[in-house]
């Protein structure tokens, strides 16, 4: 046991060491820290979530959004520091392809994105339908439905390539699906198509005034999952990828994933 003379020994010992070696005094204590369980510092993810993409994404909705939500909880969970971004979907896809970011929630999958991009378990389910105006007799059934049609599409999007090689009909792009939504109630197109949920949520909270004019088909042009991916430039995706799916298959099994599908109007 050291005595309170000892004690004192230690600290001007300890003090003459900081003078002479302060590099070295670093050293110890670092080490000493980590011997004592020290916390280390956590890896810090990037999130790249899209605009205009309710309920699954936008700044306006609580947590950005559904998927950047459940993304941002689970990084969380497994020790990451997350920050969140909501840019144009073309810019938020783009810079997660390039590394700039390192998470892209809510992006349906396509083999030219594979190529750039690691994809999760599917977080949601997306039923693609197409919009028309509420006076219109058309239904959807094979895309010969669609010849002579002017079909707004959103600039970006990976849709079923048999509907993107069709010769039937045109595709006119734009920057989001409010803005098809418009030029469908406008009748400068003849139709628009999205995720119909989206379509739902955005007609009910940023244009009431089109619900009247404006009809959802009961024909799907497809049925696809909606992924997070993450990014192949950062060196560490797969560890990323593995971690989020673990937390994913959690939340699922507690309960918290159906809470959070609820809190969000999704169920």
């Amino acid at each position: 046991m050291l005595t309170a003379l000892g004690i004192d020994r230690a600290s001007k010992s300890a003090a003459r060491m900081m003078k002479l070696h302060p590099p070295l005094v670093t050293v110890l204590v670092l080490l000493i820290g980590l011997a004592f369980g020290m916390p280390a510092r956590a890896e810090s993810v990037t999130v790249a979530g899209c605009e205009n993409y309710a309920p699954y994404s936008d700044a306006a909705l609580p947590g950005n959004g559904f998927a950047n939500d459940l993304t941002a909880q689970i990084m969380k969970q497994a020790g990451y520091d997350v920050s969140v971004s909501v840019l144009p979907w073309v810019r938020a896809l783009e810079g997660t392809e390039s590394g700039e970011f390192d998470i892209l929630p809510s992006a349906w999958y396509s083999e030219e994105r594979g190529q750039k991009l690691l994809f999760s378990m599917p977080i949601a389910q997306s039923r693609l339908v197409f919009v028309k105006p509420v006076d219109s007799k058309f239904e959807f059934h094979t895309l010969k439905d669609l010849t002579g049609l002017r079909v707004g599409i959103v600039s970006g999007y990976t849709y079923d390539p048999a509907f993107l090689a069709s010769p039937l009909f045109q595709r006119q792009a734009v920057a989001d699906v409010l803005a098809n939504l418009r030029r469908v109630a406008t009748r400068h197109i003849d139709l628009t198509l999205d995720d119909e949920l989206t379509i739902r949520f955005i007609i009910h909270s940023r244009a009431p005034e089109l619900e009247p004019v404006l009809a959802l088909t009961r024909g799907v042009l497809s049925e696809q999952g909606l992924f997070v991916t993450f990014s192949k430039q950062r060196p560490d995706a797969a560890k990323l990828l593995a971690d989020f799916n673990a937390g994913l298959a959690r939340m699922r099994g507690d309960g918290s994933y159906d809470k959070l599908l609820v809190l969000h109007q999704i169920q």
